[in-house]
């Protein structure tokens, strides 16, 4: 089986990394775009790295970050089972909290 995915665009990647500058609090965020991108802001070496994944099938772009946070485990990681993204969410913001 074969899925195709859409192109992140330039434009994209643009307004993703803006939006990210201008809620430096958050590390998720989620935008419709024929689907939901679930985009995660991860720090490697004191650089910002963004993480994306698609979200083809769902009812509503979630409002809160730990329902983001819970969609982009969905995401990068179909097979497991739903609690186990909401433990993970859970565990990325809790982490990222710490001073």
């Amino acid at each position: 089986m074969t899925i195709s995915l859409p192109r992140v665009t330039p434009a994209a990647t643009l307004d993703d990394r803006s939006w990210f500058g201008q809620h430096p609090d958050r590390l998720f965020r989620a935008r419709s775009s024929g689907g939901v991108w679930v985009i995660r802001r991860q720090t490697q070496d004191g650089t910002a790295v963004l993480l994306r994944t698609f979200i083809s099938a769902i009812a509503r772009v979630p409002a809160t970050e730990i329902e983001i946070a819970a969609l982009w485990y969905r995401g990068g990681f179909p097979d497991w089972p739903p609690e186990r993204w909401r433990k993970s969410a859970r565990k990325a913001l809790r982490k990222s909290r710490r001073p």
